[in-house]
């Protein structure tokens, strides 16, 4: 997929119904993407001055969740959408979204900086510690 400005709310649902064609469980929409954006700027500017995101990519999972072994031998593997979001120089984009099976909650956001963001990261939290 083509990586899509997150203003663009009507692309981006576009996309997840392809994605979400015949599902009816564990979906995403705009809206919670949006959501999430913010919810991720917030985690951001305690880690990094926002001069330095351009280039930071977060896989989402909402739905992270962990099943029960009753659930997961029977042969249920709990899927649900999850998307890859990319900071450009002013704005966010969303660059994948696919169905994949459910990470744990941990695995709820995973986060991917450059080797020069994680150091001026050291040295934005230790400035400001």
């Amino acid at each position: 997929m083509k990586k899509i400005n997150v203003s663009n709310g009507a692309a981006i649902n576009a996309e997840l119904d392809k994605v979400q064609k015949r599902t009816s469980v564990r979906e995403a929409r705009y809206a919670r993407i949006a959501h999430e954006i913010e919810r991720i700027e917030d985690k951001l500017l305690r880690l990094l001055p926002k001069n330095s995101w351009k280039g930071v990519q977060v896989n989402v999972d909402t739905h992270a969740q962990t099943f029960s072994n009753a659930y997961t031998n029977h042969g249920n593997i709990p899927m649900s959408t999850q998307y890859t979001l990319e900071r450009g120089s002013k704005s966010w984009f969303v660059t994948n979204i696919t169905r994949g099976i459910c990470k744990s909650p941990i695995n709820y956001y995973s986060v991917t900086f450059t080797d020069t963001q994680k150091i001026k990261m050291i040295e934005y939290i230790t400035r400001n510690f």
